[in-house]
């Protein structure tokens, strides 16, 4: 067996929805075997851990080291943590997560574990008194979790994830919310902005950009655009969202931290929607099966958005009483408590080039959908997407479509193959002049022709 590594999450992450430590570890056939396990369990009989029978296999093993995190946490005399295993993608590879509100007790006890694991010889007794020892010490700042906790805030939070669309997104619900006289904070993969204005520049998806907004005074909403890389490196920066969004889930960023498939991208940005509060909602893309697969593990309402009128998700979702905007033969139609209104024609969203951009449709659906569960009304959402544009100065780099002297020039971030389908779908699309195109694809910032 193989400590892979040790690393302390500030915030909700994919393992639990709370500041935990994340021990990985690399186990053989052999630390599967019967005989493997049975060793381990010996090697923790000082902490009191059972050395009874058990299985082979890895949910032997993983509820063996918890049962250990347990004991040390007791012997130092912490409260029991909440805990949790899960098996990863990497072959061999399981992690080992708990609780934590002392880093440096927590990381000290995630390392104990560790080094029992792989057969180095430590004295548990004593150790569990230098546990004692770290968890009395005076608290300092970087040795409690970097989280902004509900009771901290007084402002709403929307965080939005998913592969493709999250920046589009996040500038059309902070362009809703700025025309509808909300002051607005947002976090993006261009940096972060303060009511419009730049004040970090950078990819700032993760726990520092959402923190930077959240300790502005004088906002109305936080609009946190959250990319896989924060949560699985630092997890979130919050506790909790009062509304979020998965846009989709498509091939990107595969075979970093772990993560080799789809399904397991999957697991990571659904930590966005899982930790909706009870009472808000997740506003979830029924096209998409990655994303309608997440329903089951919200606290949230759904609200779910589609482009297709008769999807069964939506359908079934809305007779039960519950929210929905879908397309119907050119308008949006918003559904809640078995009623439906239009809240407006498709060819007065500007961003969809009259419906041409099927991609923007789903980004816009998941805009509104958003501020109608923040509170806004229709009126509100309808003047916000009616004067949102894919221009440079409100949606730079994203699908800006120029008429250069007879020939379009559409520029865009097309940075993954979905990207790129969606910007070859949109160029047999929109209108041209003179008969030809040029293509900028701009790709992490430098053009290619």
């Amino acid at each position: 067996m193989q400590v892979v590594e040790i690393r302390d999450l500030d915030g909700p992450n994919l393992f639990l929805l709370l500041p935990a430590i994340k021990l990985e570890l690399e186990a053989t056939g052999g630390d599967l075997s019967s005989e493997g396990i049975a060793a381990l369990a010996a090697r923790l009989e000082p902490l009191g851990v059972s050395d009874e029978a058990r299985p082979s296999g890895m949910v032997a093993l993983s509820d063996l080291l918890l049962e250990a995190v347990v004991a040390l946490h007791l012997r130092a005399g912490a409260p029991e943590p909440e805990v949790a295993w899960m098996e990863l993608e990497t072959p061999g590879h399981l992690a080992v997560a708990f609780g934590w509100m002392r880093r440096r007790f927590a990381r000290e006890v995630a390392r104990v574990v560790g080094a029992v694991a792989i057969g180095e010889p430590i004295d548990l007794p004593p150790v569990a008194d230098q546990l004692r020892e770290l968890l009395q010490a005076a608290s300092e700042p970087a040795d409690v979790p970097a989280l902004v906790r509900d009771i901290d805030r007084s402002i709403p939070i929307v965080g939005i994830t998913g592969t493709n669309g999250k920046t589009t997104t996040t500038r059309l619900i902070s362009h809703v919310l700025r025309q509808a006289g909300r002051r607005v904070g947002w976090s993006s993969s261009t940096g972060v902005y303060i009511e419009g204005q730049p004040v970090l520049e950078g990819d700032y998806t993760g726990p520092t950009g959402a923190r930077r907004v959240l300790e502005e005074p004088g906002l109305d909403v936080a609009v946190l655009e959250t990319a896989r890389g924060g949560i699985l490196l630092r997890g979130l920066a919050y506790e909790s969202n009062d509304v979020s969004v998965f846009t989709n889930v498509s091939g990107d960023h595969l075979n970093l931290h772990g993560v080799r498939t789809v399904e397991g991208l999957a697991r990571v940005k659904a930590t966005v929607v899982r930790v909706t509060r009870a009472e808000g909602y997740a506003v979830l893309n029924a096209d998409d099966p990655l994303v309608r697969g997440v329903a089951g593990s919200l606290r949230a309402s759904p609200f779910w958005v589609s482009k297709e009128a008769e999807n069964p998700t939506v359908v079934g979702h809305v007779a039960a009483g519950g929210h929905g905007l879908f397309l119907r033969g050119g308008e949006v139609v918003y559904a809640r408590a078995g009623s439906e209104s239009v809240l407006m024609a498709i060819s007065d969203v500007p961003m969809t080039f009259g419906g041409r951009a099927p991609h923007m449709i789903e980004n816009a659906l998941c805009a509104a959908g958003a501020c109608l569960g923040l509170g806004l009304d229709a009126a509100e959402v309808r003047e916000g997407l009616g004067s949102f544009r894919n221009t440079p100065d409100q949606n730079t780099g994203r699908l800006n479509v120029f008429d250069v002297g007879g020939v379009i020039v559409i520029v865009d971030y097309a940075h993954n193959e979905a990207g790129l389908a969606n910007l070859l779908q949109c160029r047999r699309r929109v209108p041209r002049r003179g008969g030809t195109y040029r293509q900028h694809h701009r790709h992490r910032g430098r053009p290619h022709r």
